[in-house]
């Protein structure tokens, strides 16, 4: 669809995050154009103490859940929409991609692209930086738990659904982030 200059793709991809005990997981899928889970390209990504030292800082990981969930979107848009990826009409347009998602405050949080939570704010200025980049605007639509089993099944490392060939290996580390490993040193400092 088109909206003004702004041209509609809708849902691009899946995703979810798990918070329980001490295993923190983000996981996602393509699902753009009705892509069967077999052809989808995913990818599931533990975190660790050491990797992401900020889902575990408020003692319990669960407690950060938006920011994991918001975080799974943002690696979501990296791995699975690399920048030049969408399709592009008038030089002047803007893509609006949707994705699905379990957490109904992050579907607000993109619209109003505003919160003043930390860690949720580091994260959420990553994102705004990617979309960015892409020239995309990013919507995200709340999914009922029950329609988004797939990606669910990813942060519980059930990847039946999937292919292992069209896994895509990430680590937090690999990522180009721009601001948020400097705004998450920052954060410690503070």
């Amino acid at each position: 669809c088109l909206v003004g200059s702004e041209m509609c793709i809708r849902d691009s991809y899946r995703m979810d995050a798990k918070a329980e005990g001490q295993t923190v997981v983000i996981g996602g899928w393509k699902s753009q154009g009705g892509t069967k889970t077999c052809d989808a390209k995913w990818f599931s990504l533990e975190l660790t103490r050491a990797t992401a030292p900020w889902a575990f800082k408020q003692g319990e990981p669960f407690r950060t859940i938006a920011s994991l969930e918001l975080l799974g979107t943002l690696v979501g848009l990296m791995v699975l929409v690399p920048p030049g990826s969408p399709p592009r009409g008038e030089s002047s347009a803007v893509v609006s991609l949707s994705c699905g998602t379990d957490n109904q405050g992050n579907t607000h949080l993109l619209d109003r692209m505003l919160t003043t939570k930390y860690p949720l704010g580091v994260v959420l200025m990553e994102l705004a930086h990617q979309m960015r980049v892409r020239r995309l605007v990013l919507r995200a639509h709340r999914l009922p738990r029950l329609e988004n089993e797939e990606a669910d099944a990813l942060t519980n490392f059930d990847y039946r659904h999937f292919k292992a060939e069209n896994r895509v290996a990430v680590s937090l580390e690999s990522l180009k982030f721009a601001v948020l490993d400097e705004l998450f040193a920052e954060g410690e400092k503070y």
